[in-house]
């Protein structure tokens, strides 16, 4: 049963048939972080004359939408599915963007509603496996979000989170990224705005695959429950990847396999820049999907 998704819309209110673009956030984001690169792509297809609209949604389990439900790609590309043939777009062709984990459910998006979709667009992501260290340093963060999340002293202020956080993990970048999830509640008291728990009972299905690596002519393996899309429609649809020349996230091995599930792929790296590459090199990142895109 899908659950109804939290979302801003950006773009001139007049706009009517031009290019609608769907933005998926990452693990242990939000719309929120998206807010900045949202607005400047809004802004860049004004300039174009393209009336380009977007749309940013919290997923299930994130942000301000419901903590229901299982953490599943499978249930989370369901509510993705239910929101762009709902309401708020009225149904497809969309392009659909997804950074990191939202990359992953855009993916399955494409198996489960393919006719809404109309071009798809991995930042800083690939439908393969993550590496076990990858895997291994994302199950710390959980950990350290549980932790948190069942300390009333750490909940006590936010310096008290940030010295917990701190001293489980390594990062100052992460730690700040995941402070964005704290959130005060009507009695004042600080609060974990995330499922964190149903995220760690389902923890593999952020780094689990979409898709084989050996492409359509195998078939899904056995990590992939369901039934595949006709392969004709994934060779069809135009992927554009976007890729931050620092992060580990998009091996070389893992692009020669996308060629085998999608005739239209283009890659741009972007320098200098790491997983976060909408937040850390904005400018360049929005010219890569306006042209990328050609919008």
């Amino acid at each position: 049963m899908p659950v109804e998704l939290r979302y801003d819309r950006f773009g001139s209110p007049d706009a009517k048939g031009g290019p609608k673009l769907v933005v998926l956030h990452g693990l242990f984001g939000s719309r929120r972080n998206w807010r900045g690169a949202a607005k400047a792509l809004a802004a860049s297809g004004e300039k174009r004359g393209q009336g380009l609209t977007l749309f940013t949604v919290d997923l299930r389990h994130h942000g301000e939408s419901p903590n229901r439900g299982p953490f599943s790609l499978e249930a989370l590309a369901q509510d993705v599915c239910a929101f762009i043939e709902g309401p708020a777009i009225g149904g497809g062709p969309v392009t659909l963007l997804g950074h990191s984990l939202g990359g992953k459910v855009a993916l399955q998006v494409l198996r489960q509603c393919p006719e809404v979709i109309e071009r798809l667009v991995l930042a800083d992501i690939t439908p393969f496996r993550l590496s076990e260290e990858m895997c291994g340093g994302l199950r710390r963060v959980v950990a350290a979000l549980q932790e948190l999340q069942s300390s009333p002293a750490a909940l006590e202020s936010r310096g008290a989170a940030e010295d917990l956080l701190g001293r489980r993990l390594e990062s100052p970048e992460l730690v700040r990224f995941l402070m964005h999830n704290l959130r005060r509640g009507d009695d004042r008291r600080l609060f974990l705005q995330l499922g964190i728990d149903a995220i760690a009972a389902g923890f593999d299905e952020a780094c689990r695959s979409v898709l084989p690596q050996t492409g359509p002519e195998r078939g899904l393996d056995s990590e992939n429950a369901g039934e595949a899309a006709p392969a004709a429609a994934w060779r069809e649809t135009p992927l554009l990847t976007i890729r931050g020349e620092k992060s580990e996230y998009m091996p070389p091995e893992h692009f020669e396999a996308l060629t085998n599930w999608f005739r239209m792929h283009t890659n741009i790296t972007i320098k200098n820049a790491g997983h976060w590459l909408h937040v850390e090199r904005q400018e360049e990142f929005v010219k890569a999907v306006m042209e990328g895109l050609d919008i």
